[in-house]
């Protein structure tokens, strides 16, 4: 379906004289990635609007999105398959948001730590076969990811010491890239 989208988008700004024919599968590409990203951004906010869980949703994010860009992490065969596991963290994540008491998040944020730490600092970066790594970018990422991990720690800290309960939301999108790091070294 998405496919489909972005080759009639495409073929319209052909029509157009906007693009060139020989540009076509170049622009089927990037079509295809903005309309996934799009679904998958629609999808967060009407999850968002619909919990009325934004700023959890967003201190999550924020955490699982940094951290991510630098180790790397589990991507989906399909369009589909991506928007699909999106969905069901952000659910995953606000059934612990409600299930789990003030106390039982502040223990959990020290085991999703605890679980994140070596993971991350062991496998960060992963490579994504659409996108390698090169050598000489594998040791900035890998010092970027463990960084950014300390430096989430760090303001998870200040939260805490501050009384900002958003500690646990910092650390849920901490394991969700470990599990997802994970999930990529055992494809």
């Amino acid at each position: 379906m998405i496919h489909t989208w972005a080759e009639n988008i495409s073929s319209f700004f052909i029509d157009k004289s906007v693009i060139s024919e020989n540009d076509r599968k170049v622009y089927n590409y990037c079509f295809e990635l903005l309309i996934s990203e799009s679904i998958n951004i629609l999808i967060v906010l009407v999850v968002a609007i619909l919990s009325k869980q934004y700023v959890n949703i967003v201190v999550f994010l924020v955490a699982f999105l940094l951290l991510r860009k630098w180790a790397g992490g589990y991507h989906a065969n399909t369009h589909y398959g991506c928007t699909l596991i999106l969905f069901s963290i952000l659910m995953l994540f606000l059934i612990s948001e409600v299930v789990f008491s003030y106390n039982e998040k502040y223990i959990l944020q020290f085991l999703n730590i605890l679980a994140s730490l070596p993971i991350i600092c062991l496998f960060a970066p992963v490579d994504n076969p659409n996108k390698p790594i090169k050598n000489e970018q594998r040791k900035k990422f890998k010092n970027y990811s463990v960084i950014l991990m300390f430096a989430l720690i760090g303001l998870m800290c200040i939260f805490d010491f501050i009384n900002f309960e958003k500690s646990y939301e910092l650390s849920c999108g901490m394991l969700t890239v470990a599990v997802s790091i994970l999930a990529t070294k055992l494809k």
